[in-house]
């Protein structure tokens, strides 16, 4: 069975058809960094990514631990497809209800509410997250533009749900803002990673004897000789130790978006992916009559393809590690449509 072809459902559902698809890359027929979708064509694509979402929800991806790499990704092949899928890999019954109280620490922490347009987001770390943090604090401050608002300044600016919800559950909180648009920000697991690993390891991070403390010791028993003189640690290092931790000891910037926004217990009506930040903005703005209101700040232009820069962190890596962090990451994968094919490719296979 081929895998290569993925993305294609989603991409004709939304009307795009003027490339070639490949895992989750998209090959233009001409030279270009931005895709141009009409408010139509944006809803389809939405709602296609919106079908994935629910699909891959109905898999019990409790048992992906024990489930060999093949399988899993057939899974997300056939999920993403809606092609049969064999009873014993999906929920046979109602998932327990998950108290609020009793949530892991970062599970909905940054679950946003902005009453007025009736709109939920939640808006995880290392996702392009601070300029939509920028976005909804422009829509609630009409006399400041998005790009006012500095860093740490908008981190504390968005309403948190958790802090103000009376609700005992997380069914009982969906049912609170039912009526509200519920929208997820999401990103290639693998970009989040590198992208967590660039910052906090950084030696020129402000905060770095933080991380250093905490994580310090469990990184550096994996040797690497290749440590780039700008960090503490290797990226090689760095994907040791998530491979050999597990997702609830992580730190909040490379946690799953699956873990901290429970996608498939919220539901969210629209999804939005850091790699087309430009025409999902637009959308979104359209689509919750939000024109002159305010926008998304920053260069961001869509680019769907994943850059050479971010598959290169991956060259040379041992097959068996990428395989055991798309298993660690497997929901981002599924739910959010993202592809693991460039990162075999490039992989060692004797390994």
């Amino acid at each position: 069975m081929s895998f290569n072809n993925i993305f294609t459902g989603t991409l004709l559902a939304a009307g795009i058809s003027n490339g070639a698809v490949h895992g989750s890359s998209i090959t233009m027929d001409r030279p270009a960094t931005s895709m141009h979708l009409s408010f139509d064509q944006s809803t389809a694509r939405n709602a296609a990514r919106v079908n994935v979402m629910n699909s891959g929800c109905a898999l019990d991806t409790t048992t992906r631990a024990y489930l060999d790499f093949s399988t899993l990704r057939e899974l997300q092949f056939n999920a993403t497809n809606s092609l049969d899928i064999s009873p014993n890999f999906l929920k046979n019954r109602e998932e327990k209800e998950l108290s609020i109280k009793y949530l892991q620490k970062n599970q909905l922490i940054d679950v946003f509410s902005m009453d007025q347009n009736e709109i939920l987001a939640c808006l995880p770390p290392k996702a392009g997250t601070t300029n939509w943090q920028r976005y909804f604090a422009g829509l609630l401050d009409d006399e400041r533009e998005p790009e006012d608002f500095d860093v740490p300044e908008v981190f504390g600016t968005l309403p948190r749900v958790l802090k103000s919800t009376k609700s005992e559950t997380v069914s009982e909180l969906v049912e609170e803002y039912q009526q509200f648009t519920k929208m997820v920000n999401t990103r290639h697991p693998f970009a989040r990673l590198v992208s967590a690993w660039r910052q906090k390891f950084s030696k020129d991070f402000w905060n770095d004897k933080k991380f250093l403390k905490k994580f310090g010791r469990k990184i550096a028993q994996f040797d690497d000789e290749t440590v780039p003189d700008t960090h503490h640690f290797s990226f090689m290092q760095f994907v040791q130790y998530v491979a050999n931790d597990s997702m609830d000891n992580y730190d909040y910037h490379w946690q799953s978006i699956a873990y901290q926004c429970l996608p498939c217990r919220v539901k969210y009506d629209v999804i939005v992916h850091q790699e087309t930040s430009a025409s999902d903005a637009e959308f979104f703005t359209e689509y919750k009559e939000l024109n002159g209101t305010t926008h998304l700040p920053g260069q961001y232009v869509d680019s769907p393809l994943l850059s050479s820069s971010l598959v290169d962190h991956f060259q040379g890596m041992p097959r068996s590690l990428i395989e055991k962090l798309y298993q660690i990451y497997y929901d981002d994968f599924l739910l959010f449509n993202y592809s693991i094919d460039e990162f075999i490719e490039v992989a060692d296979h004797t390994m």
